[in-house]
């Protein structure tokens, strides 16, 4: 019995001791873990990187692309992954690397330059605190999960040069609300926006992209838009078919988006001129079809339909000059109104050019004045000037009167 007991005390200090030391080699792991974690270093060839503990600030600099990172190693700010909350890139960082950011759930911003041309696979895959991100026009392609799964992003700008979205870019972003699809886009990869529960108007600005099914090795096909119900806008073409648009996915209202053609004046689809007096009528052609639409108004007030005309082509609107001719000079807003949404075109209304004025004789020339020695001038002579004229008898009376003195006061000397 006694032995048992020996046996047990044995087995139960064993046990302790090895209990102390790995309570001791942890605490000494996590000791080394904290002290080990940089604040600054290297981020490949050229480039470095900082971090700001007080905001919270992780600054990269230098030339060229952040390197990928795998889940084999460690990334340049390991152990800071909850830390950050901003990110600042440096101009002259032209791509952001594999999950260079991924699961950073603090950042709550970040600012990309110019320089970046694109943004690799997950990059910033699982910033759920993210709220909003402008992706430069510099960037030609997102790559896929590149926003993944950032649960908190509500506003995004696509850049005007994208032309490749790859597979599930914004998957999981449930509370994104809109997005517009630039017309530099050309493909769009299968599940890019799967998820997004919160979508709800997406805006294509051009033609249809091309669309691919394939998000990656050992993944099912998928729709761009799988589980998304939303409004979608388009400007009608040859690309926008009713089989193009089922390949999209989701349950997705597709809605002609109003856009104005021409206008007949200057300043083309920006604006028209009216000229008061003209007798010009405006002319504007919208790409909204006829049937669906409303009213015209201007500044805000709805026109009577005395006033204009709509006819088809998709809509050719022309407002009478009758009515131009009654606005103020200055700049109005003439709005389309249609079923489903509105578009607005600027009016110029301008005084009607004056009539040019006949021309008028040239005066004559005046007269050139006579100088004072013409003969129709007649005036005392001035100081300097020669007596003509009259002056000579009474010079010749006081030459005979001199003479006549003198003689005589010869003949009294004699």
């Amino acid at each position: 019995m006694k032995q048992k007991r020996g046996r047990l005390a044995l087995f139960l200090a064993f046990l302790m001791a090895a209990v102390f030391c790995l309570g001791a080699l942890t605490a000494g792991a996590a000791q080394e873990t904290a002290w080990e974690t940089p604040m600054e270093g290297t981020c490949g060839e050229g480039r470095t990187w900082s971090f700001d503990e007080g905001s919270g600030t992780l600054t990269i600099s230098g030339t060229g692309d952040l390197k990928d990172y795998n889940l084999m190693d460690l990334k340049y700010w390991s152990g800071l992954w909850g830390k950050i909350t901003s990110v600042v890139i440096g101009d002259g960082i032209t791509g952001i690397g594999n999950r260079a950011f991924a699961d950073c759930g603090s950042m709550t911003s970040v600012a990309l330059p110019d320089s970046v041309t694109k943004i690799e696979y997950g990059a910033f895959d699982g910033c759920y605190s993210l709220p909003e991100v402008k992706i430069p026009d510099s960037v030609t392609s997102i790559g896929s999960y590149a926003f993944a799964d950032c649960s908190g992003l509500t506003g995004v700008t696509l850049p005007g040069n994208v032309m490749l979205i790859e597979y599930d870019a914004f998957a999981g972003c449930s509370s994104l609300p809109k997005v517009e699809i630039p017309a530099s886009v050309t493909k769009i990869e299968g599940g890019v926006f799967r998820g997004c529960s919160s979508l709800s108007s997406v805006s294509f600005k051009g033609g249809a992209p091309e669309i691919s099914w394939d998000r990656g090795s050992g993944l099912s096909p998928m729709w761009p838009f799988s589980g998304v119900t939303a409004d979608v806008y388009y400007v009608k073409d040859a690309s926008w078919t009713a089989e193009t648009m089922v390949d999209y996915g989701g349950k997705l209202n597709w809605v002609n988006r109003l856009q104005i053609i021409s206008a007949d004046a200057d300043r083309g689809a920006a604006g028209m001129v009216h000229a008061i007096g003209s007798g010009e009528d405006a002319v504007i052609v919208c790409s909204g079809e006829l049937e669906d639409f409303v009213n015209v108004a201007i500044d805000g007030k709805v026109l009577d339909p005395a006033y204009y005309r709509a006819e088809k082509g998709s809509t050719v609107l022309t407002v009478l000059a009758a009515f131009l001719d009654t606005l103020s000079v200055g700049d109005h807003t003439v709005t389309l109104n249609y079923t489903y949404g509105s578009a607005d075109v600027v009016l110029t209304v301008t005084d009607k050019k004056a009539a040019p004025e006949k021309p008028t004789e040239p005066a004559k020339p005046a007269e050139p004045q006579k100088t004072p020695n013409q003969t129709d001038v007649r005036k005392s002579p001035q100081t300097g000037e020669r007596t003509e004229g009259t002056a000579w008898p009474f010079i010749l009376v006081c030459a005979c009167a001199g003479g006549a003195v003198l003689l005589r006061w010869k003949k009294r000397s004699a």
